[in-house]
């Protein structure tokens, strides 16, 4: 389960906030971690906002999910301090939040009720509706994603297994990334199969523009301001 937050750099560096993702890190590779793979990383956004970025992302076998996920919360817990995160509504972390309005990026400010009033005029019958997303009631809950199910209620209805869905997106990757799973790193995974994807991208192809007549008086104009030049 993926967790992407930031925090102000100023405060992170008055806490020592290097220290605590290092510790973080140590208890990620801990034999007390559930998970099976763990990936961590530490950044810096210098644009408008001067923000440290903390990206964490674990994942284990069905039967240990639930406390791998646990796990990283608790991790991630520990390295925030109690200092306020700022995440976005596409990078969200799933933990339950009662400040979500405050601290998700593209919400806090006032800008959520403006959201909610222009939702209202696209979508009054309110069809669009995912955590995070703009009216979706228990905002503030932990995501569904938290808690590991084999399939949803409409798969099930279709007698759509775990397993046929693990096929369906290595079918999937596969397609756009033959040897996806031969890279020994994920660099050279990344590098190899965006190079794949782009090699087999075709442009769109061009909409023909309608020749003007001969007689056209639009041709005729266009001919008479050559003659002038």
């Amino acid at each position: 389960l993926p967790s992407w937050y930031a925090q102000p750099s100023v405060v992170v560096s008055e806490l020592g906030g290097l220290e605590q993702w290092r510790q973080a890190v140590l208890a990620l590779a801990s034999e007390a971690n559930p998970c099976t793979n763990c990936a961590s990383a530490l950044g810096h956004s210098n644009g408008n906002l001067d923000l440290s970025l903390f990206d964490t992302l674990c994942g284990s076998t069905p039967e240990h999910q639930n406390a791998c996920n646990n796990f990283v919360l608790e991790t991630d817990q520990a390295l925030r301090a109690g200092i306020p995160k700022i995440y976005k509504q596409n990078l969200p972390t799933c933990e339950a939040n009662p400040n979500w309005i405050d601290e998700v990026f593209e919400y806090s400010g006032g800008l959520y009720d403006l959201a909610q009033q222009a939702k209202m005029v696209w979508d009054s019958n309110h069809v669009v509706d995912f955590w995070l997303g703009i009216s979706h009631e228990g905002q503030g809950d932990q995501c569904e994603a938290f808690e590991r199910i084999d399939v949803g209620p409409t798969c099930a209805a279709n007698s759509i297994t775990a397993d046929d869905l693990v096929e369906a997106e290595r079918r999937s990757i596969i397609k756009h990334c033959p040897d996806f799973f031969e890279y020994d790193s994920m660099s050279g995974q990344n590098s190899a199969c965006e190079k794949n994807i782009i090699k087999k991208t075709k442009s769109l192809p061009r909409k023909k523009e309608k020749s003007t007549p001969k007689n056209h008086p639009q041709k005729k104009l266009r001919l008479r301001n050559r003659a002038l030049v």
